[in-house]
């Protein structure tokens, strides 16, 4: 008697068991999506939020003896690192050139990396892909608007200190709304050679995957490991990013009590109409000598 009672009860109501049960699993789902985005949106949005720029810069510990630290420090550095947290890694080795009779910076870096570091980059004409590419080079926007530089001109710097010379080809202008448009780029090893700093850099920018307590976490680390290598966080981009993925944890979180609480209420109201439309049924089972339970 019980479970015809029971299945009486939903066949005489297929549209509202329908209308529960349909509730429950698109709650289900959209609950199941919103808790798995709520626990893996600091990774997604660290590796969105790596467009930025670095978040990491090394330079030499003791400023006041040196300029330099070595490049060997930083492959170590780099080799260190989990490779699926460091998104790429730029070193810089600056020095002063002339070209045309006027002074520019002339910076020696890892163009390989740059495309990693700093995606932002526009770069009008080519790019420089190879590392042992000796005869290109990348001017600024500012620079070469100064000296009246044009892509594909034969252009030859010489080191003011050293005096070494070489002839480079432009093979691009770059616009990045920073300082780099007051410079020029080539790749490092060359910059090297014309200063005469084998194995030796300036700063280096590391963008790695991971929130502001991982990273510092990271910084003492190398400062332990490296005697000569100084480590410091770029606040402002680890900071907002830290502030960012905080609000869009709360707002995931938010939705999806909301999202439970409107399931529940409708199922609640469901149920409970069900119940009020079987007042009778209950009274007579009360009266046949039903307990609450049933």
């Amino acid at each position: 008697w019980f479970f015809r009672l029971m299945n009486k009860s939903l066949y005489k109501r297929k549209s509202r068991l329908f209308l529960t049960l349909f509730a429950l699993s698109i709650a289900g789902c959209v609950l199941t999506v919103f808790l798995t985005l709520y626990y893996d949106i600091s990774l997604k949005m660290n590796k969105e939020l790596r467009a930025y720029g670095a978040n990491l810069i090394l330079s030499p510990r003791d400023k006041d003896k040196t300029e330099y630290m070595r490049e060997a420090d930083l492959e170590g550095v780099m080799y260190s690192l989990d490779k699926i947290n460091l998104v790429g890694c730029v070193p810089y080795l600056f020095t002063v050139a002339e070209v045309n009779s006027q002074s520019i910076v002339l910076a020696g870096t890892w163009f390989d990396q740059v495309k990693k570091v700093n995606p932002y980059w526009d770069i009008k004409g080519e790019w420089i892909n190879d590392r042992a590419d000796h005869d290109s080079i990348l001017i600024g926007y500012e620079v070469a608007k100064k000296i009246g530089l044009k892509i594909g001109e034969r252009i030859k710097l010489t080191d003011a200190i050293t005096s070494l010379a070489s002839d480079f080809v432009v093979k691009g202008i770059i616009k990045t709304g920073g300082q780099e448009e007051n410079q020029a780029f080539v790749n490092l090893s060359l910059v090297q050679r014309l200063c005469k700093r084998e194995n030796q850099i300036n700063i280096a920018y590391l963008s790695i995957i991971g929130q502001a307590e991982q990273l510092e976490h990271i910084r003492k680390n190398i400062e332990n490991n490296y005697s000569d290598v100084s480590g410091d966080l770029i606040r402002r981009i680890s900071q907002s990013e830290g502030a960012i993925i905080h609000k869009i944890k709360l707002l995931l979180f938010l939705v999806t009590m909301v999202t439970l609480f409107s399931t529940l209420l409708c199922v609640g109201a469901t149920m409970t109409a069900m119940t009020l439309e079987r007042r009778e049924e209950i009274g007579l089972k009360k009266a046949l000598g039903a307990g609450n339970r049933a």
